[in-house]
């Protein structure tokens, strides 16, 4: 009778337990399908002497490409300067006043794109949401990212012929110093 009860016992906890785990499995995957989803790109800014892994998710140091520290300088001496950073952003809700803020360091509470008039998030997914990159070189021998800079998405230009418009062929991507990296997270 003992042993029975032991046996009716040990299986009560072992069910009871198994229930437990698969409610909190189920809460995860409630929880995992309001998370942002996960379009990571990372390029390397390698202007001047710096050479740093950045993310179009607001990470401008990253070290998720090395698993190392994301900035090194000078470039190619293996010394760094800094593992992780990114942007921190902080606002107040107008009319609540409630205060709200977003960072992007070791992890990331951004994804690639706009935020729409509705207030719901872009798809994080469109191709013109990578990280667009142009250089000095690009001034003699322009890339497809030169050539088709995202000017309709905030990117900045030079409006060379000075009417306000950005024209193709005519005004220009800014290139500000020897290279210029643009996103929108």
């Amino acid at each position: 009778m003992r042993k029975l009860l032991t046996i009716l016992t040990l299986f009560t906890l072992v069910f009871t337990l198994t229930l437990t785990a698969k409610e909190k499995n189920s809460d995860r995957s409630k929880i995992a399908s309001l998370l942002k989803s996960n379009v990571l790109e990372l390029k390397q800014f390698d202007g001047n002497r710096i050479a740093a892994w950045v993310e179009n998710t607001g990470q401008y140091v990253s070290y998720h490409k090395t698993g190392d520290a994301g900035l090194e300088w000078p470039k190619g001496s293996h010394k760094t300067a800094d593992f992780a950073a990114g942007i921190w952003v902080a606002g107040k809700v107008r009319g609540t006043g409630e205060l709200r803020t977003a960072a992007a360091e070791y992890q990331s509470e951004f994804q690639p794109g706009k935020i729409k008039p509705d207030g719901t998030p872009d798809n994080a997914e469109d191709p013109r949401y990578k990280i667009w990159k142009i250089n000095k070189t690009d001034l003699f021998n322009p890339s497809d990212d030169y050539l088709n800079w995202p000017v309709e998405d905030g990117a900045p230009w030079e409006d060379v012929d000075g009417d306000g418009v950005f024209t193709r062929g005519v005004d220009r991507p800014l290139l500000m110093g020897d290279q210029t990296l643009w996103m929108v997270f």
